[in-house]
């Protein structure tokens, strides 16, 4: 569904969708029709309350385009198939123990806040291109993943991340793609791989 075709600003009435109800068809409240590939797909949204499918089984899609998320997503234990949220605004992202059947992309997002993966699977990769991941608070990382696992490959391509990355003990079994990434450390040295 097409409800803008820009991040919103704000809360506008006709953009405003409720997380309770993207998370409960998510879960599969929703019929889905012969012929059709079930998804949740979203674009310039703006997402108010906490989409949350903790310790769910999550049997569709979910794609969001250009929204805003006014709490950040929790998909902390959870099942679920491809996840992509695609130059959102959010304030930080949880999927510690998150087994994702397909991919994990936050491609082209702003994030104020941490990126917690620790103990992730994800099968079909992670994406973090030109992803924007700032964290102030010097006792949090901005990506902290832990244990990640990660079997297609990790793509982190023009990324900016301040705050530090916390990757101890993470496989990326694919491999994992920089090119001119800039990762700002807690003690504010800079890092860039080469290219």
């Amino acid at each position: 569904m097409v409800l803008g075709s820009d991040p919103p600003a704000g809360p506008m009435p006709e953009r405003i969708v409720r997380a309770e109800v993207i998370a409960q068809l998510m879960l599969g409240a929703g019929e889905t029709r012969p012929g059709f590939v079930p998804a949740v797909r979203l674009h310039g949204a703006y997402v108010v309350g906490r989409l949350d499918v903790s310790g769910g089984t999550v049997e569709y899609e979910l794609r969001l385009e250009k929204c805003r998320l006014v709490e950040g997503p929790v998909f902390v234990n959870a099942e679920t198939r491809q996840l992509r949220f695609a130059d959102c605004r959010m304030p930080g992202f949880d999927g510690g123990g998150l087994r994702a059947d397909g991919y994990l992309s936050l491609s082209g997002s702003e994030i104020e806040g941490e990126v917690r993966l620790p103990r992730a699977q994800l099968t079909g990769g992670l994406r973090m291109n030109r992803t924007k991941v700032t964290v102030t608070d010097p006792d949090r990382w901005a990506v902290f993943s832990g244990g990640l696992v990660v079997e297609v490959g990790a793509f982190f391509h023009d990324a900016e991340i301040t705050g530090g990355m916390r990757l101890v003990g993470a496989r990326m079994n694919g491999g994992c793609s920089c090119s001119a990434p800039c990762c700002a450390t807690r003690a504010g040295s800079r890092w860039t791989p080469r290219a």
